[in-house]
């Protein structure tokens, strides 16, 4: 089999003894070569500081938003630039991973190296153990208010997959407080990510009516509401039985879900 050639005029130095009947093949694949950074834009995250070059046909397939954004008429515009100011350039970064590879890059999180120590009791964690946990798991719900802003339903199902996966092993998450701010400020009320978040706090938080007293003043009305017409849901499902286990159903947890309860 013939060892695929590269263009030449991109890298000169590699075919030094190159014949002239290799001319035709070379200027195809040069053709080739410069063809596929031809139908690409340039995605500018919160301050417009950090470009991201990415192929529009790759972001076309994956989110609604850039269907409508790479429209022919927009794409014949000079610039072809996207502005996203409400995302942030390491949450795009992750999002160019997935659209291109299908899948979310949970080793750029550390996630995964952090995951070899699941078997430690909590107290034997370290703080820098306990920090990449919390770092990655907002992380991951920035990339999912992201997938939601940009249309994307499939990247937010596998996002809920990490993230309810980590709630099911470590009945743990670091930096509750912030991420709920978070999560309430800039999702819509009902999304799969604030039940998750609900369902963690009824089924996981110790002392739970002294640390939601805590919230009083940091967290809106709407919180308040949510929790408290969670819980009645949860004690009817559940004959007021906690700590019910969360594994087998992060599908409750995708937007359009609705319960038979």
């Amino acid at each position: 089999m013939t060892k695929r050639k590269r263009a030449v005029s991109e890298y000169p130095d590699e075919y030094p003894n190159a014949s002239e009947d290799d001319e035709p093949e070379r200027a195809s694949q040069t053709k080739r070569f410069r063809s596929s950074f031809a139908n690409t834009i340039t995605v500018l995250a919160v301050d417009d500081k950090v470009p991201f070059t990415v192929h529009t046909e790759t972001l076309r397939a994956k989110s609604d938003f850039f269907v409508k954004a790479c429209q022919r008429e927009w794409i014949k515009r000079q610039d072809k630039t996207v502005k996203l100011p409400e995302v942030e350039p390491e949450t795009f970064e992750l999002y160019a991973t997935w659209s291109y590879f299908d899948k979310i890059d949970l080793e750029a999180l550390r996630l995964v190296k952090a995951g070899e120590a699941n078997h430690l009791r909590r107290h034997e964690e370290t703080q820098e153990q306990r920090e990449v946990w919390a770092s990655g798991t907002r992380s991951l719900m920035h990339l999912y208010v992201a997938a939601d802003f940009l249309g994307d339903k499939e990247l937010k199902k596998r996002t809920i997959d990490c993230l309810t996966e980590i709630v099911e092993t470590r009945h743990q998450l670091h930096g509750l407080r912030g991420l709920l701010l978070f999560v309430w400020k800039s999702t819509p009320p009902g999304s799969g990510l604030r039940t998750l978040l609900l369902d963690y706090i009824v089924s996981y938080r110790d002392s739970i009516h002294q640390w939601v007293k805590g919230l009083e003043g940091v967290m809106s009305a709407d919180f308040f509401v949510d929790l408290a017409l969670h819980q009645l849901k949860r004690n009817k499902c559940f004959d007021n039985t906690r700590h019910k286990p969360l594994p087998g159903r992060k599908h409750m947890y995708y937007d359009g879900y609705e319960s038979d309860a």
